[in-house]
């Protein structure tokens, strides 16, 4: 299975708490564009587009050698990662589905790193998958991870994830 060009990963659905009930009805899309006026690399700050965010970090392609941030990019030149490779989260104090992203290894030395999702509803762990990364390509992972209150974003080996067309439903 594809999307556009991007092989897609589909979640293992590990859901340990049952069924979530149905999606949440406002979907999302970030691609990271429309957070910076000028080219840099700027935190992903908490509130862009209505979650909170730690440790990613958005750039413009200009300031990278890395061909995996590149290769990566979807949505236009900017691109987020986790920043020096530690893992990363994306919460919020009202429950959120994630429904996927693309992501790839930022380096060529990180080709086939794995990457490590983990979701939580409140305290309890409820989703866990893992993928492999590449610098030559994205890959698309199809999520639905319905009604988290957070993602912990994070790869086995410290390398940089980079992650574009990050998708997700709230509530009203």
């Amino acid at each position: 299975m594809v999307a556009g060009t991007a092989p897609v990963v589909l979640s293992a659905f590990s859901g340990k708490d049952g069924p979530a009930g149905e999606p949440l009805p406002i979907e999302h899309v970030v691609g990271f564009d429309d957070l910076m006026t000028t080219p840099g690399v700027f935190e992903v700050p908490s509130g862009y587009g209505g979650l909170d965010w730690y440790n990613l970090v958005a750039m413009h392609q200009r300031f990278t050698a890395g061909p995996g941030y590149i290769n990566t990019t979807m949505s236009g030149e900017f691109i987020a990662y986790n920043s020096s490779g530690h893992p990363a989260q994306v919460f919020s104090d009202k429950p959120f589905d994630f429904t996927g992203a693309y992501f790839g290894a930022g380096w060529d030395d990180a080709e086939g790193e794995t990457l490590i999702l983990k979701a939580w509803r409140g305290d309890e762990p409820v989703y866990e998958d893992q993928l492999a990364l590449s610098a030559n390509g994205q890959v698309y992972f199809a999520a639905d991870y319905r009604r988290i209150t957070r993602l912990e974003i994070r790869t086995q080996h410290y390398w940089q994830a980079a992650i574009d067309g990050f998708a997700y439903r709230t509530g009203p």
